[in-house]
């Protein structure tokens, strides 16, 4: 997404749960935004772990805050992910309604924000 007022770029990046490489237990979902210039120098970083995310397909980007949906569409598994890259489905395959999985918006603050914006807590 273009933002007019800084003149960047945002990219986002999504990295599912996995099993922690140091041993014992997992690592929660992160999401990654990037922010570059004209000459695409990235400018800014925000890395976020987000427990419960399993998918990022887009994003919004406000003048405080990036926004991506955690959908209930999607459920990245192990078992999924081999499939999709073994070439035995397509991504698209993988797409139906998981019940058990939350529906919501994920607000992460941009960074250079005026502090008097406030965080939305659920």
């Amino acid at each position: 997404r273009f933002d007019p007022v800084r003149r960047t770029m945002t990219f986002v990046s999504f990295s599912p749960a996995r099993p922690d490489p140091r041993g014992g237990g997992v690592m929660p979902a992160s999401v990654a935004f990037f922010e570059v210039d004209h000459e695409y120098n990235v400018v800014h970083e925000t890395v976020e772990r987000v427990p419960g995310l399993n998918y990022v397909h887009d994003l919004s980007v406000t003048p405080s805050f990036y926004a991506v949906h955690m959908s209930p569409m999607v459920d990245v598994t192990t078992a999924a992910a081999l499939d999709i890259v073994s070439g035995r489905v397509a991504p698209g395959e993988q797409m139906r309604y998981f019940p058990g999985l939350p529906c919501r918006i994920v607000l992460v603050r941009r960074p250079e924000v005026d502090p008097s914006v406030r965080d939305l807590v659920a």
